[in-house]
């Protein structure tokens, strides 16, 4: 029988040793004299330099193999398992933590006779049979060797295998603690750190090898590394805030490497008339690079000030960035907008932003269709008044409406906040003639019949919702105009008429079109509903979607942009795409309202439809 001497499974050269990196820590203690009134006197700054360091202990330099019974090993011819423990500590003062690996001293990851003469090795378990990298081994296989990490009192992990140099080593444990100090245990005293014991972490690793007969006997072994790598507290850079433009300053902030900082949510530093929209690494950016509040990483941010042009090593600048606010609807003056000029607005009911454009009559019209509903409003169930609606300064009542594709499920009464909770279905029909509903549709959805798509976000109101109660289907009025309706504040919806049937010459929608080109010729009595045009500069300019229609988006025309967005009826969306009709103020007859309406060959100024329908809606202020 021949008996194998193992000396060591593996053979370790371990001194403990000291890491230190150059980032320094400073403690500042300023000396100030206190209690003098009129006297000269010099300070002074008493500075301490704290180094960062990483010390790494074991209990012995080399690991003898047992069996449990003598460190000269019996192979058998199903192997016999012999194991050695090692116990090692890590303590430092770092907050970024540590990582422990452990790689061989040599290019060779196997435990080799030291005969020279005998070229038989003991393998690492890195390379039997159903090793995985990440979760190791249960048990070694025939001849080989490896470790695993003591897990309690006589438990321990799976086996792994020694990489074979630094670059591959085994990772023992990894940090990423905040803490002030690490410690991990030993079973002796490595010094007093004032850790406690419920903050250490075992580390006590057991190496072990499995032999069988088949080995030629002699002493086998291999050197092993351990090493201890403090993470760095990493490099700081220095951040500072220019107003660009604003007043008083706002100090700098220092950011470390490898970390994330959050960007001011507000500042010190104002600009009259301006909102801080966010910071920039150039004074003359009009978008900002971050938001206020935004949340970065140090190496992206970086990243971004170098390809700036900055230097980060000489310290980064960002460029404060202001905005200067929308103004609301409500508070709008068109006659400061000059002709053919845009502006964008905001409503101040649901923030919603529109665009607004003055156009050759002399108002200002939107350029694209309402779209209130409840759901839109900032706060649900928001009440529409006088102080934010087109509704008289002496009616002090709150007014109410649907959710987008909701109706009110009874007839309606705008003053009852249940309104804008309802959630039937919208039903644009002559059954529901006073109910309060809107019908939604976002761009490109496409309509019930043809399929076309929505050329714009757009809302769909009965005439009873779009004028706040002021008349409905079938309800005997037969003439007058709303001077109230679902419009902000100095806007209204535009007028036609106020004798009935007989329509206006001077009607919003009319005055607009003559103003496009006054020698149009026209079809029918300028007072009749079906007075009509086919004018091709009335309607390029009026129309988006026709061949050569004009852009209202540019301020190199005045084009309004009505769109083809048909309409609603019963339950259905339809015409999208063929058909554009817009509610005015008016009342035609006890069935119908004036609207704005327009087919790929005609527009119609003073057209009437049905109250009941839903219709877009866009608004107009001005004299």
């Amino acid at each position: 029988m021949s008996k194998i001497k193992s000396f060591g499974a593996p053979k370790l050269i371990l001194p403990t040793f000291l890491l230190s990196a150059g980032l320094l820590s400073t403690v500042l203690f300023p000396a100030r004299p206190s209690g003098a009134v009129s006297s000269s006197s010099a300070g002074t700054e008493l500075g301490a330099t704290v180094v960062e360091y990483i010390r790494l202990a074991l209990d012995t330099d080399n690991i003898a193999l047992t069996d449990g019974a003598d460190t000269v090993i019996t192979p058998s011819a199903s192997g016999t398992l012999a194991t050695g423990n090692l116990n090692l500590a890590v303590t430092t003062n770092t907050t970024k933590g540590f990582s422990i690996s452990i790689y061989t001293q040599d290019d060779t990851t196997a435990m080799t006779n030291l005969n020279p003469s005998v070229s038989t090795s003991i393998a690492s378990v890195a390379g039997a049979s159903g090793y995985d990298a990440a979760s190791g081994i249960a048990s070694l296989a025939t001849d080989t060797w490896g470790f695993r990490k003591k897990t309690g009192t006589d438990t321990y992990g799976n086996w792994f295998g020694v990489g074979a140099d630094a670059a591959h080593g085994v990772v023992i444990e990894n940090t990423n603690s905040s803490s002030s100090e690490y410690c991990s245990s030993l079973a002796y005293p490595l010094e007093d750190s004032g850790c406690s014991a419920s903050s250490y972490a075992e580390h006590t690793l057991n190496f072990g090898a499995n032999l069988t007969s088949a080995l030629p006997a002699g002493t086998y072994a291999n050197n092993v590394i351990i090493s201890a790598v403090a993470k760095s507290e990493g490099a700081t850079y220095s951040v500072a805030f220019d107003s660009n433009g604003g007043q008083n300053t706002m100090g700098s902030r220092t950011i470390v490497a490898g970390s994330t900082f959050t960007l001011p949510e507000t500042t010190n530093a104002t600009k009259p008339g301006y909102v801080l929209s966010g910071f920039a690494f150039t004074a003359g950016a009009t978008t900002p690079a971050y938001t206020p509040n935004q949340t970065v990483t140090v190496a992206d941010f970086l990243a971004a000030a170098t390809a700036a042009g900055q230097t980060p090593d000489s310290g980064i600048t960002l460029y404060l960035i202001w905005d200067k606010p929308l103004v609301a609807m409500q508070d709008f003056d068109c006659s400061t907008l000059e002709s053919q000029k845009i502006v964008t607005l905001v409503d101040n009911r649901d923030n919603h932003e529109y665009k607004v454009k003055k156009l050759p009559d002399g108002k200002c019209w939107m350029i694209q269709n309402l779209t209130l509903s409840a759901t839109d409003l900032v706060t649900e169930g928001k009440a529409l008044t006088s102080a934010n609606t087109n509704i008289p300064s002496s009616d002090t009542n709150s007014y109410y409406i649907t959710p987008k594709n909701a109706r009110y499920t009874s007839t309606g009464s705008f003053n009852n906040s249940a309104v804008a909770s309802a959630s039937a279905s919208v039903d644009f029909s002559s059954s529901y003639p006073n109910y309060i509903q809107i019908g939604y549709r976002d761009k490109n959805t496409t309509d019930n019949n043809t399929g076309n798509p929505v050329p714009e976000d757009t809302a769909y109101y009965n005439f009873y919702t779009a004028t706040l109660g002021y008349s409905y289907y079938g309800d005997g009025k037969t003439s007058g105009s709303s001077t109230m309706d679902i419009c902000p504040k100095g806007w209204r919806l535009p007028w036609v008429s106020d004798s009935g049937s007989t329509a206006s010459t001077s009607g919003y929608f009319q005055t607009l079109m003559k103003a496009y080109n006054p020698s149009a010729s026209w079809t029918n009595s300028n007072t009749a509903y079906n007075y009509y045009t086919s004018d091709t500069t009335i309607r390029k300019n009026m129309i988006l979607g026709d061949s050569g229609s004009l852009d209202p988006t540019l301020e190199d025309n005045g084009a309004a942009g009505f769109t083809y967005a048909g309409l609603y009826h019963g339950t259905t969306l339809s015409n999208v795409g063929t058909s554009g009709y817009y509610w005015s103020s008016s009342v035609y007859n006890s069935l119908s309202s004036y609207s704005l309406y327009f087919v790929t060959s005609n527009v119609y100024p003073q057209n009437d439809y049905y109250k009941n329908y839903g219709l877009a809606v866009r608004c107009v202020t001005g004299s």
